[in-house]
């Protein structure tokens, strides 16, 4: 008895299975002749393929002639599609308009046609999936639902991979199949520095070009979408003013050339791929932005010959905690961008070029401050943004999709920001800006040497920038021969050093220098009678007061010599700069253990220097701008 109910179970089972093999292969053959029913392909289209007979494959292919051995039995009115193939790289559509024997050759004239000349009927939907290798696709079908009216999507035939999803063009709701837990197909790490910028970041993204082309009565519905999905971040930093943008190209692919037939015509798509950075500033100050995100980006068009109108498809959604940013003195705007850019082509003629970029960017004011008061260590004010910035073109370098779309721009309107942001330190940001403490590191440094030994005497400011610190600060008592020395350091160790002495330091030394002392920029300090100095005490005589233009200078010195042994000065080479007056121009020598103190100090009525130097006497161009603004903005505290 078990084994005779063991016995039906098992032909039952089998019977299922049999009838489910049944239904699958019949819908699956009901689908693909469906395609075929949707697809009539006119009866003067003439196909040439990389699989057609030698014999009969052109030789050379110009832009109005095709060109053949033997006699291809074409003739006027013919059109003729031609795939991938060894003279036609692109494919091509064309229609015969003469036919001409010359010698050896057959030379068929021709002019370009378009996709309603090769279909009295079409329905085709293609998603293809963009690899470095190679490009995968599937094809489907849309329907009516009995039931609502809803529009259904169906794999009607899938080729080469059938685990990409299909869906219609730019439709954004989606399964999950296709999240498989791997990586993005495509990736870039990068830094790259353009003073006074440096950017750096990684993106990664996937991208899907949907192709839609919808014929019947002459008529054609046919558009371009891509699809792409991106994850990223990027750090942007300003070192000083500027006005300036800055682009760079990261990545740069031509994928290989993609042909999928239906109906017998091989329809060709070419894709090339960029990654781009840009960077923009118009500010003074310095300013580093920071950001990261993910996106899932839809860009493309959808045209109908029985309107004559395109319409724009411009989607996007986005992940991100928002713009991050530090400064230590900034006002005006910055912005860091990222973009992916795809050119996109049906026969290398026509199609969309979209660059599909997001732009963080902070505008405002804002400052480091040592009150304690204000949250974060900050006073001012920014609105904060992330924002889509999306560019395209309808490209028609020769006419497939229809005679009557032209070339046209894309996406001209400005779009809204994913994400924005005010931020200021207090309802009296304006305020929180002047708030100022002697001493304390912030936009600005102010000497102390007044404040500490309360007498009056000049007192100082100089600028601090972004990637600068102070090292070292040293306030005397009035009995030493040094009463103020501040010491400004960068990552590199390049110096930038405030002097305030009693006296000219001295001290023995065997060795005379030789410089050539040149201006590279006007100084802010305009000197006047110092603080602490009477009035009465001011005359023609004093030094100070005939002290002149204050300047920027370089100091190249050429030469060096033993004044023990030498007689001639021996070449050398190296750079330091300081706040000098405009006299000093020319060629100077000078000895002296503090040779340089001394020699490119001014009287005030007593010694200050505020000099540039690095350990072996040379710059980068980036730092050599940096500390011309530190000395520029050497002057009288405000």
């Amino acid at each position: 008895m078990k084994k005779k109910i063991l016995r039906t179970i098992i032909v039952f089972v089998v019977l299922f299975v049999a009838m489910l093999i049944v239904i699958l292969g019949y819908n699956k053959l009901q689908d693909r002749n469906k395609q075929k029913e949707d697809t009539i392909v006119k009866k003067n289209v003439k196909v040439i393929t990389s699989e057609t007979n030698k014999e009969k494959q052109p030789v050379s292919v110009t832009d109005d002639s095709i060109i053949f051995n033997l006699n291809p039995g074409y003739k006027e009115g013919d059109v003729i599609v031609s795939g991938i193939t060894s003279t036609s790289k692109n494919g091509f559509i064309r229609k015969v308009i003469g036919i001409e024997n010359k010698g050896d050759n057959y030379v068929i004239k021709t002019e370009p046609a378009v996709l309603t000349d090769v279909f009295e009927k079409a329905q085709i939907y293609k998603r293809i999936k963009l690899t470095e290798e190679g490009n995968k696709s599937v094809s489907y079908s849309i329907g009516k639902d009995g039931n609502n009216g809803a529009v259904q999507v169906q794999n009607a035939m899938s080729e080469i991979d059938n685990s990409y999803r299909t869906i219609m063009l730019a439709d954004k709701k989606e399964t999950d199949d296709e999240n498989n837990g791997t990586e993005y197909v495509f990736g870039q790490k990068f830094e790259k520095e353009s003073d006074p910028f440096t950017i750096s970041g990684e993106a990664e993204f996937d991208v899907w070009l949907d192709i839609k082309i919808e014929i019947k009565h002459g008529n054609i519905t046919c558009g371009m979408a891509i699809k792409s999905k991106e994850g990223g971040k990027i750090l942007l930093k300003c070192g000083k003013d500027w006005n300036k943008e800055k682009e760079w190209g990261l990545w740069e692919k031509s994928l290989p050339n993609y042909e999928f037939v239906v109906a017998g015509i091989p329809i060709v798509v070419t894709n090339k791929l960029e990654l781009n950075a840009e960077a923009g500033a118009e500010l003074e100050g310095n300013i580093g932005l920071s950001y990261e995100l993910t996106s899932e980006t839809t860009t493309g068009f959808e045209f109908k010959s029985k309107t004559g109108k395109v319409k724009e498809i411009k989607e996007i959604d986005y992940d991100s905690d928002g713009l991050q940013w530090e400064t230590i003195s900034v006002s005006g705007e910055a912005s860091a961008k990222i973009a992916i850019h795809y050119i996109s082509k049906l026969y290398g003629c026509s199609g969309i070029d979209v660059s599909a970029g997001i732009s963080g960017k902070a505008e405002g004011e804002a400052n480091q401050t040592a009150n304690t008061d204000l949250e974060g260590g900050y006073a001012g004010s920014l609105d904060l943004s992330i924002n889509p910035e999306i560019q395209g073109e309808l490209i028609v370098d020769i006419p497939v999709f229809a005679e009557d779309l032209k070339k046209q721009l894309l996406f001209e309107a400005k779009m809204k920001p994913l994400w924005s942001k005010h931020w200021e330190s207090s309802v009296k940001w304006k305020d929180d800006l002047e708030w100022t403490e002697t001493g304390k590191q912030g936009s600005k440094y102010i000497t102390r040497y007044s404040e500490v030994n309360n007498i009056a005497c000049p007192v100082f400011q100089f600028d601090v920038p972004w990637g600068w610190k102070i090292e070292s600060e040293e306030v005397g008592n009035g009995l030493d021969e040094i009463d103020e020395k501040v010491v400004l350091t960068n990552e590199k160790g390049v110096t930038v050093t405030y002097w305030a002495c009693q006296h000219q330091l001295g001290g023995r030394s065997e060795l005379m220098l030789k410089a050539d002392i040149s201006k590279v920029a006007d100084s802010e300090f305009k000197p006047t009678i110092p603080d602490g100095v009477g009035v009465d005490e001011s005359s023609a005589d004093e030094p100070y007061a005939n002290l002149g233009t204050m300047i920027v200078a370089k100091i190249h010195v050429t030469g060096e010599m033993d004044m023990k042994i030498d007689t001639e000065y021996s070449d050398c080479d190296s750079v330091f700069y300081a706040v000098v007056p405009e006299a000093y121009v020319g060629e100077r020598e000078f000895i002296g253990q503090a040779g340089e103190v001394d020699e490119f100090s001014f009287p005030y009525p007593t010694p200050y220097a505020f000099i540039a130097e690095s350990a072996d006497g040379t710059f980068t161009a980036g730092e050599e701008k940096q500390i011309i603004n530190i000395l520029k903005s050497f002057k009288e505290a405000e």
